[in-house]
């Protein structure tokens, strides 16, 4: 038995009445291929070609920075020996101690330290050497080669640190060479010590200059007080008008008496004798010895001629020759003193790390500088891609 064959059947399909295509459905994958290929191609211009460009120069152009490190604290003897005030001073603020090392610091990378260190140590030469690359040496491949931009570049390579507790100062030197770096930081300790040095011979000349001015203006007044004293006994012809006052006093005393006793006589023989001739002898004694004492009375006071205007004015001299004398005395006490605190007043650069010359180089760090530029790099592009994606979403739909 013959098997019936199946009878296909064929349908036709109008074209024009099936449904159309969306064409920006169909672009949709093309536009997310187009979109994938540009963050690539960003991400190799933005991300891994500078990348690239930081492996070949970290790890073949980059030249070795070898350091050399030094460590001393700033001490005078006034504030090292001040106790438990000095440690109170140093707690609440800064004491003399912290501003000499302050003033030490500041001259670590100063001009005048660079203008020394160009002069002694060879700053010019150290920073040119041809161990450096193009990009780190001084002059630099885009930088200038004035002393502006040496200043700049030394205090690049020069960095200073103070700690605050301890009082000790670090001082790092890079060079490109370990001879260059410890070169060039003995020589700026050295300067530092001598920069201590008319610091401290700067405060010794002040004080002994204001004292030994002192000690002059003193003698100079004590001079002129003796002159003064001395002029005033010759022009009134008395060495001392306060003991002539005191004789004319005993005289006034006596003559007082004497006229007294005279007085009490005369009453006697009055009663005893009315008619007697010494009345009259008696009469002219006691008037005699009455204008003597009014004479010696005027000498000692009373007029502009008489005894007391000399008196007061030879005591003011006498006080002022004895103030004089004093403040002259006083102020030499006051030289001594400022001797022994010239002395005292030293400021000494005391070193605790010696610098030495290093076998290895400190810098670059070629492994982390490529890793920090790779996520630095990655990070600006992540970034900013995600600022066009949000544009993107936000922008209008016909633009």
């Amino acid at each position: 038995m013959k098997p019936v064959p199946r009878t296909t059947q064929v349908r036709l399909v109008d074209l024009r009445d099936a449904p159309a295509v969306d064409s920006a459905d169909a672009a949709a994958p093309v536009r997310a291929l187009r979109r994938l290929a540009a963050e690539r191609r960003g991400f190799l211009a933005l991300v891994v070609l500078p990348t690239l460009l930081a492996v070949l120069y970290f790890g073949l152009i980059a030249a070795d920075r070898y350091a050399s490190e030094l460590r001393y604290v700033v001490r005078s003897p006034s504030t090292s020996a001040a106790g438990q005030l000095s440690g109170l001073l140093q707690a609440t603020g800064s004491s003399r101690g912290a501003e000499d090392a302050h003033a030490i610091n500041a001259f670590m990378t100063s001009r005048d330290a660079m203008r020394d260190l160009v002069a002694q140590a060879g700053l010019r030469q150290a920073f040119a050497t041809s161990r450096a690359d193009p990009f780190s040496r001084f002059p630099s491949l885009f930088g200038g080669a004035s002393d502006e931009d040496l200043f700049k570049y030394f205090q690049r390579m020069v960095t200073v640190k103070f700690d605050k507790s301890t009082g000790i100062t670090s001082v790092e030197v890079q060079a490109f060479s370990p001879e260059h770096a410890l070169r060039i930081a003995t020589v700026l300790i050295e300067r530092a010590e001598a920069l201590s040095n008319r610091l401290t011979e700067r405060i010794r000349t002040d004080l002994l200059r204001t004292a030994d001015e002192e000690v002059e203006r003193a003698r100079q007044r004590s001079l002129d007080a003796h002159a003064a004293l001395t002029a005033f006994r010759n022009r009134e012809a008395i060495v001392d008008p306060t003991r002539y006052s005191v004789a004319l006093v005993e005289t006034i005393a006596k003559l007082s008496l004497e006229l007294a006793q005279m007085r009490a006589q005369l009453v006697e023989i009055q009663r005893a004798s009315p008619q007697n001739p010494q009345i009259n002898a008696l009469n002219n004694r006691i008037a005699a010895f009455n204008e003597q004492i009014a004479a010696e009375r005027r000498n000692l006071a009373g007029s502009a001629a008489s005894l007391a205007p000399r008196i007061a004015e030879y005591e003011r001299l006498q006080i002022e020759r004895e103030f004089a004398d004093r403040l002259f005395a006083s102020s030499v006490s006051s030289l001594e003193g400022a001797r022994l605190d010239a002395q005292r007043q030293q400021i000494y650069v005391e070193r605790i790390v010696q610098p030495q010359a290093t076998d290895y180089p400190a810098y670059p760090y070629r492994i982390l500088s490529i890793l920090s530029v790779f996520a630095v790099l990655t990070l600006g592009y992540r970034i900013l891609l995600a600022l066009v994606t949000n544009l993107r979403k936000h922008a209008p739909q016909g633009s």
